[in-house]
Order: C-alpha cells, then sequence, then structure tokens
C-alpha cells in the first residue's frame, strides 16, 4: 500500500541529525511571519500554503500566515506586484519586467529579519515561493535563509514534463491525486509551469483515466500550471461497436464517416468535461493513427482532421491551441505538411520536435512560418532505443539498465536542455515515471536559465530533496552516478568509488532518512552499477575458464569436451553473484513500491513489461557468451562426429579472429570499434541524426553477446568504416554479421562507388555473410565501407571482419 503524501519523507526530514555549521551570514527564519496581502488571489495563497506547508514539512516549523507583520518577528513577504504584502520595504524588490519573473531579497538581516518574495504576476509569486523553499537551510526547529539578492525571469515560456496515468508507467498509475499533487509541488519548486496529460490508452480501463485526467489537470492548475493533454489518434474501439471505419480493438479510421464521428465525439466529450485544459499536442507518430490504405499517406489524413480537432477544442476552451509533430515523417510527408503550413491555418497553434523525426530542430525551424511557436518534446526517461541515448554505454549495462533505469545524466541533459532553446518557445519531456526525477529538474532549472552552473542546480536539488546535512557530498554522489556510465564498465574506477560514496552517505544518513524514495533511488542505482560490473566479471571468468579447459581436452575426445564445457558455462549462469547486494537492492525495490509505486519487476510488483523499469528483473542476465557457447556445444556434440566437433569448437574458439593482416570490429562495443568513423561529435548532435551511435537490443534467445549490440545511423545517415595500411596488391573480404530490431535491408559500398553488395535484409536469428572486396577501392591503402539503408528505420551492423586472402 502506498503511504499517504504527508508521510512521503516527512518522517525523514524531521529526523535529520544536527546539521553542519550555517553558511555564513543567514538570517533567521524560525518565528518569521508570511506576510500576504489581505486580497491575495487564489493562487497567491496557494503559493504561501506551499511555502507553510513544504518548510514545515522539512523542519517541523509552521510558519504563520498574516496580513501585516507582527512586531519583532521575521516577516516574509509574499505576493505578486500588482497585490504587494503591507510591508512597505517589500516594494524595494523589483521582479524584472516579464511574465512570471520574480525577486528575492533580504531587505534587513535583523531586528527584525525582512525577506521579500515577490512576483511580477501570479505565477512568478508561486515561483519565487518555490525559489525561497529551494534557498532556505533548514533542520530541526530551525529556518536560515543566505542573504541574497535574486532577479529572475524565465527564458522560456514552456516548462514542463508529462505524467501520464496510464499502465505503461513505471510509477503514475499507482498514485492518487495526494500523491500528484506532491509531485507538482516538486516541479512547481522548479519554474515548471506545465504538466501534459495523456487521456487515452489502451491498456487503462478508459472510464477510470478519463476521470483521473480531469481531476489531475485540476489539481495542476491550482499552482498556475498550463494543462496540456498528449492525445494521438490511436483510440482503440470498444469490442461490439462496429461501423463504417469501425473495427473493435483497432483505431477508428478517420477516413470513414463512422470512424471520423467517433474520434470527433470521443475529444467532443473530454474537452467539455475539462474545467482547465491550454493545448493539445497530436503526435504525427509514435503513435500516429489508423494504418489502412485510405489514411496513406497519413500527413494528408492528420492535417484536415486536426483542424477538425482544433474547432471542437475552441468550442469549450477558446483560448486552447492545438498542436502537432512531425514524428515518423518521411520526408515526402514533411514536403506535404509543410506547404499546407505556407496557407498559414489558423486552426493551429505551433509545431513539436519530438522522438523519430527525420528533421533537426534546426531544419523544423528553418522551414516552420516564424509565426509558428515550436516546442520540444524531449525524451528524457530512456537510455536506449530512444532519442537521447547514453553516449558510448557499456552493452552490460543497456542489457540490465536497459531503456527506464534510475537516471542520473545532469551535466548531459543540461547539454542537451541548452542546445536548441534558441530555435524553441520551451519543451515539454516525454517522462514515463519518475526514474527521470533529476532530469526533470536538470530541463526546468536550464529552460529557466541555461547560465545556471549544473552544480548549483544538484545543490538545490540534493538541499531540497535529500540531505541537507552534507549537500556537496551527496552532490558529488550523483555526479558518481553519471561517470558509473562513461567508459568501459570492466576496467571502471569510478562504479565501485561512487558505490562506497553512497554506502558512506547511507551509514551517516538517519536511520527514518533512508525512507526518503530520491535517496533510495539513488542508492539503488549505486548497487545496481556495482552489482552489474562484478557480474561482469565473475561471468567472463567463468567463460574464460570453461573455454581454456575445452581447449585443453578437445584432442583427446572432443565429444565430451563439449558436453563438459556447456555443463560448466549452463552453472556458471545458475551461479549467484553478489548475494549481498542482490538482496539489498530487492529491499529498496521493495520500498521504492511501498512508498511511491515504483515497479521495477513485472512479477513482484507489477511493472507493465520488461522495457518499462523492470531493471530487478534483469539481475540474472548473462554478461558473457554462456549461453550462445553452451546451445552451440551441445548441437556439436549430438551429431557424434569427432571430427566436426572439433572443427566446429575451433570456430567457436576463434570466431573473433581475422587472421594475419585482418581486423575485427565489435560495432556494438564502444570500446572495440577502432575503424568506425564518428560523422558529428555528440555534444553536436546528441540525437544522432547525424552521427553513428551504439544501440542495444533485449535478448529474446541464444544470441552472442555482439549480436545484441549494434552501430546504428539513423534515416539517411551511413555507417562508415575506415582501414588504413592496406597492402594495394593482396586481396581482401568483408565478413559482417547484421543485426537489429529495425531489420533494415541495406547497401554496402567501398570507397566512393565500389559496390561490395546490393539490397540485403536483415535476418533473424542473425546470419553472418563474406564479400569479396573491389581491388580498386583501396588502391591507395585505404578503404572506407559505407552502409546504407534502403528500408527501415536506419542501419544497423553489429560484427565487422576485413579478413586478408
Amino acid at each position: 500500500m502506498l503511504l499517504p503524501v504527508g508521510a512521503l519523507c516527512t518522517a525523514a526530514f524531521l529526523a535529520a541529525a544536527p546539521l553542519a555549521a550555517a553558511p555564513a551570514r543567514t538570517v533567521e527564519l524560525t518565528r518569521a511571519v508570511v506576510v500576504v496581502h489581505p486580497r491575495a488571489t487564489p493562487l497567491e495563497r496557494q503559493a504561501c500554503r506551499l511555502l507553510v506547508e513544504e518548510a514545515a514539512r522539512r523542519s517541523g516549523v509552521r510558519l504563520r500566515v498574516s496580513a501585516t507583520p507582527r512586531a519583532g518577528a521575521p516577516a516574509i513577504a509574499l505576493g505578486s506586484a500588482p497585490r504587494l504584502p503591507s510591508v512597505a520595504a517589500s516594494r524595494a524588490a523589483r521582479p524584472p519586467a516579464a511574465s512570471e519573473a520574480y525577486a528575492l531579497r533580504v531587505l534587513r538581516a535583523s531586528s527584525p529579519a525582512l525577506v521579500a518574495a515577490i512576483g511580477r504576476d501570479q505565477r512568478g509569486c508561486m515561483f519565487a515561493a518555490g525559489r525561497l523553499l529551494r534557498e532556505i537551510r533548514w533542520s530541526r526547529g530551525r529556518l536560515r535563509l543566505p542573504l541574497l539578492r535574486i532577479a529572475t525571469a524565465p527564458a522560456r515560456p514552456v516548462r514542463g514534463h508529462q505524467i501520464g496515468w496510464r499502465a505503461k508507467s513505471n510509477t503514475y498509475d499507482r498514485w492518487g491525486l495526494a500523491h500528484f499533487e506532491q509531485y507538482v509541488r516538486d516541479l512547481v519548486v522548479w519554474g515548471t509551469n506545465a504538466i501534459e496529460l495523456i487521456p487515452n490508452d489502451g491498456d487503462t480501463d478508459a472510464g477510470r483515466g478519463e476521470r483521473m485526467t480531469i481531476a489531475m489537470a485540476d489539481v495542476a492548475a491550482s499552482y498556475g500550471m498550463c494543462v496540456w493533454l498528449w492525445y494521438p489518434l490511436d483510440d482503440r474501439v470498444p469490442s461490439g461497436v462496429t461501423g463504417d471505419g469501425l473495427e473493435p480493438g483497432r483505431p477508428p479510421c478517420p477516413s470513414r464517416a463512422d470512424g471520423r464521428r467517433a474520434i470527433l465525439a470521443s475529444r467532443r466529450r473530454l474537452f467539455g468535461r475539462m474545467r482547465h485544459l491550454d493545448a493539445v499536442f497530436i503526435p504525427g507518430g509514435d503513435p500516429a493513427g489508423c494504418p489502412c490504405p485510405l489514411c496513406r499517406p497519413w500527413v494528408s489524413t492528420l492535417l484536415p482532421l486536426a483542424a477538425d480537432i482544433a474547432r471542437e477544442l475552441r468550442a469549450t476552451h477558446p483560448n486552447a491551441g492545438l498542436w502537432l509533430s512531425n514524428q515518423g515523417f518521411t520526408a515526402p510527408d514533411n514536403a506535404i505538411l509543410y506547404r499546407a503550413l505556407k496557407a498559414r491555418p489558423t486552426w493551429l497553434a505551433g509545431l513539436v520536435h519530438g522522438p523519430w523525426a527525420e528533421q533537426s530542430i534546426a531544419q523544423m525551424r528553418r522551414e516552420t512560418p516564424e509565426s509558428y511557436p515550436v516546442r520540444e518534446y524531449p525524451d528524457i526517461t530512456h537510455c536506449v532505443r530512444c532519442q537521447y541515448p547514453v553516449p558510448a554505454w557499456d552493452p552490460a549495462f543497456g542489457q540490465t539498465l536497459g531503456r527506464e533505469p534510475p537516471i542520473y545524466r545532469p551535466t548531459e541533459d543540461a547539454h542537451i536542455a541548452r542546445l536548441n532553446q534558441a530555435r524553441t518557445c520551451g519543451a515539454i519531456s516525454y517522462s514515463d515515471g519518475v526514474n527521470d526525477d533529476l532530469s526533470k529538474v536538470v530541463w526546468s532549472a536550464m529552460l529557466w536559465d541555461p547560465r545556471t552552473p549544473v552544480r548549483e542546480v544538484l545543490a538545490g536539488y540534493c538541499r531540497y530533496h535529500l540531505w541537507p546535512a552534507d549537500t556537496m557530498a551527496a552532490v558529488d554522489g550523483i555526479l558518481g552516478l553519471e561517470r558509473d556510465w562513461h567508459g568501459p564498465l570492466a576496467s571502471s574506477t569510478a562504479v565501485p568509488a561512487t558505490y562506497a560514496r553512497w554506502r558512506a552517505l547511507e551509514r551517516a544518513a538517519p536511520l527514518t532518512l533512508r525512507g526518503n524514495w530520491r535517496f533510495q533511488m539513488a542508492l539503488l542505482r549505486a548497487c545496481y552499477d556495482r552489482y552489474v560490473q562484478r557480474k561482469l566479471a565473475a561471468d567472463r571468468l567463468a567463460q574464460a575458464r570453461a573455454l581454456r579447459q575445452l581447449a585443453g581436452a578437445l584432442p583427446r575426445d572432443p565429444l565430451r569436451a563439449a558436453r563438459d564445457a556447456a555443463d560448466s558455462l549452463e552453472r556458471s549462469m545458475e551461479a549467484t553473484v553478489a548475494p549481498d547486494l542482490r538482496a539489498r537492492m530487492l529491499a529498496l525495490g521493495q520500498a521504492l513500491y511501498d512508498c511511491i509505486g515504483m515497479q521495477l519487476s513485472v512479477k513482484r510488483w507489477g511493472a507493465s513489461g520488461a522495457e518499462r523499469g523492470a531493471i530487478l528483473d534483469a539481475l540474472g542476465t548473462p554478461m558473457a557468451d554462456q549461453r550462445w557457447l553452451s546451445e552451440r556445444l551441445r548441437a556439436l556434440a549430438a551429431r557424434g562426429d569427432p571430427a566436426g566437433c572439433r572443427a566446429g569448437v575451433a570456430r567457436l574458439l576463434h570466431w573473433e579472429d581475422p587472421g594475419p593482416g585482418g581486423w575485427y570490429d565489435d560495432l556494438g562495443d564502444p570500446a572495440r570499434q577502432a575503424h568506425l568513423v564518428r560523422l558529428a561529435r555528440w555534444e553536436d548532435d546528441p540525437g544522432y541524426l547525424r552521427g553513428t551511435r551504439c544501440d542495444c537490443a533485449m535478448p529474446v534467445g541464444t544470441e552472442r553477446q555482439s549480436w545484441l549490440t549494434y552501430a546504428e545511423a539513423l534515416y539517411d545517415s551511413p555507417i562508415v568504416m575506415r582501414y588504413r595500411g592496406l597492402d594495394p596488391r593482396a586481396r581482401y573480404a568483408v565478413r559482417a554479421t547484421y543485426a537489429g530490431r529495425y531489420r533494415p535491408t541495406m547497401t554496402l559500398t567501398a570507397g566512393a562507388r565500389w559496390p561490395v553488395h546490393g539490397p540485403v535484409a536483415t535476418q533473424r536469428p542473425p546470419v553472418t555473410t563474406e564479400w569479396p572486396v573491389p581491388r580498386g577501392s583501396y588502391h591507395d591503402g585505404t578503404l572506407t565501407l559505407t552502409w546504407r539503408r534502403v528500408s527501415g528505420r536506419g542501419a544497423q551492423v553489429s560484427e565487422v571482419w576485413l579478413l586478408r586472402r
């Protein structure tokens, strides 16, 4: 059972041990009165409530609220420029002349102290209260504030995150309104001004989902947030419903009369029931809508349908806007879209750039009329098979932590958030739970002020959410979690150091602080990284030992040697590695489920799938090739042919050996792709629209580790490899394994014009094939190989050998 919102870490805050010495020159606010205007608006009073209740949760100090100051007591003047509190000096705190701006200033340090938190408008008042909470140094029974002088305005008008109450979520679907309100508070403290809800999901009870959407919209609006809906055209026709364009279990067909009426009717009903709705975003893909031939090309169906939905929206919410994305659009699709935009349709409010858009934000901005703003829809919740994968991630992490682990990428998130701000009106992120809690904070902070140092953001996060007793130690711990994912895992010294740091933080923390879900999640990640490192070492050692024994016994009795080696490899897969770490992670998983409904396992806690944050189901994932080797060794032994078995084992033992004068690259492993050409820097292209990235597939059978990972070039970008120092007189062949979840059809070219092979489709299971290299393509001793997609989302190549014949 989830804890009630009031219990979410309140005890942890109140039981914090005596803190380190307060920062030099602080103002004592323990006995302060919050002074508000007697005719404060509901939103300004909500800001006051936020300040008072969150301060009390952390310190046990309940600040008084009054329309007038109290003699001899410190005062916090909280309000907005149109309704200044009755503390005359509060006029000295002048917010910038911009919407949502605020000023926060210590006007008098003593006798008694006076602090002004003044917004330019009502939202600015809310954000001023949030910033004050971030800056307060709290402890049990005390509130102190450094001497500060802040006047700030947001860089971007749209700063939000998606919170979809649906079964796919790794957390949100277990929440009630109290949990949701607490999370809205936690976001508004960082200047977040928009929440994007998901009203329609085929895996969630439609009636309950709609009721939650309406209620969540009311909560978000009560904190001054804009309410957006992410509303794709992928409705599912209920069973028993029939008609023209209505097939149960499939999306209604908008190209048919009954299907179109059903789509518009469902939206008309929801829009009419919602009291608060500011914008609707229809993704052009991921998902799209009806796949039937009548609806192709989809963009030509989408545009008139979106115009009708916009009319339904404005009938009940006249100021609301409808936005579209071009996710999944090809070049012809985009041509239709931008041709339609030249007519300046008045029903369209703006465009959204999201995952799987073939264009960059810069390209979208260039082709979009200036009258339409562009909004980002960044995927901050995934690590692989996504828009912004972790650069050069070790394959062992990709196969265990997968898509939705607890994410700590503050410097990378900050860079991505800053990269395209000048071209957009802001961003509302794609998120499916709280695994990306820190990423939400970093994006909100960068959209408010991209000049903010990352360490400053982390200090505020740790002070407010984690542990004010040793803020900078927690900051270093979070940065350590980001460093864990840099470089080869096997040789990483960062991973054990980060684990030791978080264990030290845990030992020093009060017992109740360990119940803080954000602390638990960070500790879980530190344990997980260390566990995967230890399992990787154990699996590789067990495999190497089995293969050494196999090689030694092979000449005497190849059939028995193969069976014995298979037995040894299978025993290594059943062995338990680091049982102490496993037990600790399972306990943390249970604690996170009990506190916030986080689902880290399908069987234990009901995660909706292996890719939806179920990282604790992956603890037994083999880190070496034990499964692939044991299956093939048993197959060789079962044939009863000693000579054939000996030859087959030799191929397995020397799988990667390119022979004299050759090279082998495992293109899915960043540490083993020496000949891969980087066509763009990550800093310039973190979404890899031009460059080549590594990606990782989910294990589905008995693949080699090298088949589960691959180099990937999206859309029309190529995969390029370059070899130097070849002998122009020699003959070479290229051998390659094609694998990847897109299963593309590709061509391979040597040099600028020499075909190696025409269209070849990727097979499942993967097939390794060899082709001769045209001699003229390396006449100068340099060979360039280029793979391009013919079909599929992009080119994908797992292994490449260049063999000298």
